[in-house]
């Protein structure tokens, strides 16, 4: 279990998450939801360790990969070139990178591994961004506003990702303010909102992915 416990975080006198409490098992797909400045990206930098709260804690069961929103990788470095910095720096044997049963094997990466990051799609920079966070076989996922700047085609192959990825035994915890992706990928969704978790909610799979969707701009948007 990856457990957020009652997290404060500010910057000077403004407060950006106050006694903030979730969990992702292994194996689901959350959402942290909410519009655009409601501390989504905070949230998930401390859960990847990148920033310290004022009080609560993260407590964790295993490894964490982070995905940022904008894109961490060098531009001017072939994919292949970009994962073994990784390999590297996760103490993994660069030989495992690019076989068949690596992470950037399975994400459909093995005919650009000579591309610069910089000539890829944006769909494939973000499966390059994944297959970095996972060279060190994390047991959870933490992406930041992954459907942003994407297009349509990339942004279903993403919720496709993300489904797969649980579907595997990885706890994924993803930020956004997509509800259409959301629906599509989330099985849980918390709801952040002034600095608090409004509302937590298990989307019905019995309904419609038009009526999820519609559900959850509800919810967003109270």
């Amino acid at each position: 279990m990856l457990n957020f416990s009652q997290i404060t975080k500010q910057y000077g006198s403004l407060t950006v998450l106050k006694d903030v409490s979730l969990q992702v098992a292994r194996g689901e797909c959350v959402c942290v939801a909410g519009a655009n400045s409601q501390g989504k990206t905070t949230l998930l930098s401390i859960g990847a360790g990148l920033l310290t709260p004022e009080k609560g804690r993260v407590a964790k069961d295993g490894g964490v990969g982070f995905v940022p929103q904008e894109n961490a990788l060098l531009e001017e470095l072939s994919v292949r070139d970009n994962l073994l910095l990784w390999y590297s720096a996760c103490r993994k044997k660069t030989s495992l990178c690019f076989r068949e049963d690596s992470p950037e094997a399975r994400l459909g990466l093995s005919s650009f591994a000579k591309q610069k990051i910089s000539r890829l799609s944006g769909g494939m920079k973000k499966r390059a961004s994944i297959a970095a966070a996972l060279a060190g076989d994390p047991d959870y996922l933490l992406m930041d506003e992954p459907f942003a700047a994407l297009d349509l085609e990339s942004k279903e192959e993403i919720s496709l990702l993300l489904r797969q990825l649980a579907s595997q035994g990885k706890g994924i915890l993803f930020s956004s303010h997509d509800p259409a992706q959301i629906a599509a990928a989330a099985q849980r969704l918390y709801v952040l909102r002034d600095a608090h978790i409004r509302q937590e909610v298990c989307p019905d799979p019995a309904l419609s992915l038009e009526e999820r969707t519609r559900r959850i701009i509800e919810l967003i948007g109270r």
